[in-house]
């Protein structure tokens, strides 16, 4: 009886936790896309709409017994992209100033 019990158990768990894995990628490819099309001006707001998210998915999303560390997780590493997106793009930024600046440096050597 008890071997049947861990085994409905440990089913029931593996379910579950593939149940919140496919509703988290499902809801956030809204916030993907808006990432991917830089409509997000600051990490910030990233942040503050993934945490609308995570508690978008505690409301709504399926429960179960790992349910809120898995989107805990989820959201984590979401937030660490979305990081690694907006240093990549300030990196670009940056070497983009610097490209300028030497151009115009050695313009201004030519005219000197």
């Amino acid at each position: 009886m008890q071997q049947k019990f861990d085994l409905y158990f440990l089913e029931n768990e593996k379910t579950s936790d593939q149940e919140c894995q496919n509703f988290l990628q499902r809801n956030y490819n809204t916030i993907a896309q808006k990432l991917n099309n830089d409509e997000y001006d600051s990490l910030e707001s990233l942040n503050f709409e993934i945490l609308g998210f995570l508690n978008y998915f505690i409301e709504e999303g399926p429960k179960g017994p790992n349910a809120q560390s898995i989107a805990q997780q989820f959201c984590y590493d979401r937030l660490a992209d979305g990081a690694n997106f907006f240093n990549e793009a300030t990196k670009r930024g940056l070497m983009l100033q610097t490209q300028l600046a030497e151009q115009a440096q050695v313009k201004l050597k030519a005219d000197l």
